[in-house]
C-alpha cells in the first residue's frame, strides 16, 4: 500500500463487545486509492486517549496520515497507533468538496493524457 492520506468521512457511536462503554466506529477514505477503511476506537481502552481529538469533534473533517493497517482484506485500521492530524475544517462536508475536486482534476489530467499516446 501507498503512503497516503486520509478523510474522516465518518463516526458512529455503538456499544462495546468486551465492556459496557460506547465505542466509535470511524470510517476513512484514501485520498488515492480512493478505497473506505474504518477502525473502532473504545472509551475504556487506550486507543481512546490516541484519537481523542477527533472522536471527541465528530462533526469537524478531520485530514490524517501515518495509519497503520491492521487487516487489508477487511480495510481494517489500528486503532491502536495514533494518527497524525494534518488539518480540520468547521466539516466533513467541506473535506469531502475539496476530495470531490481534487478527483475530478485527477481524473481530467489521467484521461487528458491518456488521449496523447491513442
Amino acid at each position: 500500500m501507498t503512503n497516503q492520506n486520509y478523510i474522516v468521512f465518518t463516526q458512529t457511536q455503538t456499544l462495546s463487545r468486551v465492556s459496557d462503554y460506547p465505542m466509535v466506529k470511524i470510517e476513512f477514505i484514501g485520498t488515492k486509492d480512493r478505497m473506505l477503511y474504518h477502525t473502532y476506537v473504545d472509551h475504556s481502552l487506550r486507543n481512546h486517549q490516541l484519537w481523542q481529538e477527533i472522536v471527541t469533534q465528530p462533526t469537524r473533517g478531520f485530514i490524517v496520515k501515518d495509519l497503520k493497517i491492521k487487516d487489508a482484506k477487511k480495510l481494517l485500521i489500528n486503532a491502536d497507533h495514533a494518527p497524525t492530524i494534518l488539518a480540520d475544517v468547521d466539516s466533513v462536508d467541506q473535506l469531502v468538496e475539496i476530495l470531490k475536486e481534487q478527483w475530478q482534476a485527477q481524473d481530467m489530467n489521467k484521461s487528458q493524457f491518456h488521449t496523447l499516446f491513442e
